[in-house]
């Protein structure tokens, strides 16, 4: 794998920026759910009624947690943006999987991972936002088998093996990401989507999805995580803010 795999934690904005979103921009907000743990409550309350029994439909409380959080945060940055209440039932249109804000050139896409979740905002863009925790994969040679294209394949066994873990997770949350901006989720097979090795060489790439091309970003995240944004067209920039709570954002 060569150059970079994203921008470190030194580029991600500690202060939320109040500044409304320009036509073209795009906002990525990163979240530690440990942070947003204190606020389970005030979160929990910001759900709507469809959400707060997809959270009940998890077996494990753990799950259910995090679940909430990733949703409360979600409608605290919206509802930050639209100075609209979080919890508004107009606040969040669209089908559960696929979330948007209600009216306006808004859009918007959640990612949810292990200890946390990411939240991307695009004036008069459409977005799809992944983040995966930087773990060891075991069944990392069926994933291959399962995700990887033909032309990606050759790529990734040409790695150093000490590399191909890590080039697997951000080949697929680059993937990830462009499914959600398509809004296919994984109704599309991976494998008819080719990403590598282009996401390996920096932070941003062009590539061709089944709706069209679209630029994707990568990024580095706490140090615990990889994740890519998905835009259509081309952003007119993009920046990135780490969230720590309702009320000091």
């Amino acid at each position: 794998m060569t150059g970079s795999d994203g921008p470190g934690d030194r580029e991600w904005a500690s202060a939320f920026p109040h500044r409304p979103l320009a036509p073209g921009e795009v906002r990525v907000y990163g979240a530690l759910l440990a942070d947003l743990r204190p606020h389970r409550r005030q979160l929990a309350a910001t759900l709507s009624p469809l959400e707060r029994d997809r959270a009940g439909c998890f077996r494990q409380a753990r799950d259910r947690l995090e679940f909430t959080l990733a949703h409360g945060f979600l409608r605290t940055v919206l509802g930050l943006h639209l100075r609209a209440q979080p919890g508004a039932p107009g606040l969040l249109a669209g089908c559960p999987g696929r979330p948007r804000p209600a009216g306006g050139e808004l859009d918007c896409s959640l990612a949810r991972t292990r200890g946390a979740a990411a939240c991307a905002l695009a004036s008069g863009r459409a977005v799809g936002v992944d983040l995966e925790f930087l773990d060891h994969l075991p069944e990392l040679q069926e994933l291959v088998e399962a995700v990887l294209a033909p032309r990606e394949r050759a790529a990734f066994d040409a790695l150093p093996a000490g590399l191909r873990e890590r080039a697997f997770l951000q080949l697929w949350v680059c993937k990830e990401a462009v499914l959600k901006l398509d809004g296919a989720g994984l109704q599309v097979p991976p494998r008819d989507l080719e990403v590598a090795p282009a996401c390996w060489a920096g932070t941003g790439f062009r590539t061709q999805s089944a709706s069209g091309p679209c630029r994707v970003r990568t990024f580095a995240f706490a140090g615990l995580f990889l994740g890519a944004l998905a835009v259509r067209p081309d952003p007119a920039g993009v920046q990135l803010a780490r969230f720590t709570g309702p009320g000091r954002p």
